[in-house]
């Protein structure tokens, strides 16, 4: 699995960070002011995506790093 993502093409990548950080961003909200209970399961999943987002992101511009 990790091989297929691997090879896949920047934008591809890019839409799933970009979908990553949409999850991120609602649980984040959706724990914070609608569910108090479930705050921690909510944050934990918006860190999870945030750390996810940011590895794919740094996948995409390393190329870009090696060029300079």
């Amino acid at each position: 699995m990790m091989k297929r993502i691997a090879d896949a093409s920047p934008c591809f990548k890019a839409r799933i960070a970009s979908a990553l950080f949409l999850l991120g961003l609602l649980s984040a909200v959706f724990g914070e002011f609608f569910v108090r209970r479930l705050e921690i399961a909510g944050d934990l999943v918006a860190v999870s995506s945030m750390i996810a987002v940011t590895l794919l992101l740094y996948g995409i511009f390393k190329p870009a790093q090696r060029s300079l």
